[in-house]
């Protein structure tokens, strides 16, 4: 029976793969791929509900929808605890949703929808994705980011910290799933009640 509990526990960890980096003109893409041990109806949520968000992602100080542009299309506010050698960041975020297999949630930034808040560097440019392969128990994911973190950061040195940091975050989004807390979420509604109004 000794063989079937490493079998147990090699398909309740993740497999992990490690971060490549792509040099482009400007930031540079890195892509991470994981199998985690959760269907991709279950991960969805995880990934755009921000009353779960707030729960798994790393250094996370705010996270509100802005406007629901559509059944598939959602602007997002985000904010983040800066890490050295960056300060507190935050951005203004378009997700997108192609279904089909995979299904790909696609996330562009939009910098100039708001203006800037104070204590925060806007990040000037965010591009990347999630592909989601449905695997019945489990989904392959795919991660690829771009991003300019703004202000004085150059780019070289954010690039070469955002390998750990992308790794950092999907190592968090697993271990929320083995332990997730959905029923802690209400309705998330545009922040700001449809009205437009500032929100700073």
């Amino acid at each position: 029976m000794r063989w079937l509990a490493s079998v147990v526990l090699l398909l309740a960890m993740p497999a992990w793969a490690a971060v490549t980096r792509t040099a482009l003109p400007g930031p540079d893409r890195f892509t991470l791929e994981a199998t985690l041990p959760v269907s991709r109806a279950a991960l969805l949520p995880m990934l755009e509900q921000p009353c779960q968000v707030r729960q798994w992602m790393p250094h996370l100080r705010d996270i509100r929808i802005l406007h629901r542009l559509g059944p598939d299309q959602t602007l997002v506010y985000m904010a983040r605890e800066g890490s050295w050698p960056v300060s507190n960041r935050d951005a203004i975020t378009l997700f997108r949703r192609q279904a089909g297999e995979p299904l790909v949630l696609t996330m562009e930034g939009q910098p100039d929808v708001l203006p800037a808040r104070p204590g925060y560097v806007r990040m000037p440019y965010i591009k990347g994705s999630w592909t989601l392969y449905d695997q019945g128990r489990r989904t392959r994911v795919v991660y690829r980011q771009r991003l300019d973190p703004g202000g004085s950061l150059p780019q070289w040195l954010a690039d070469s910290v955002a390998g750990n940091h992308i790794e950092e975050t999907l190592k968090a989004l697993e271990h929320y799933v083995r332990d997730p807390h959905p029923d802690a979420c209400a309705v998330d509604r545009p922040a700001d009640g449809g009205t437009g109004q500032p929100l700073w």
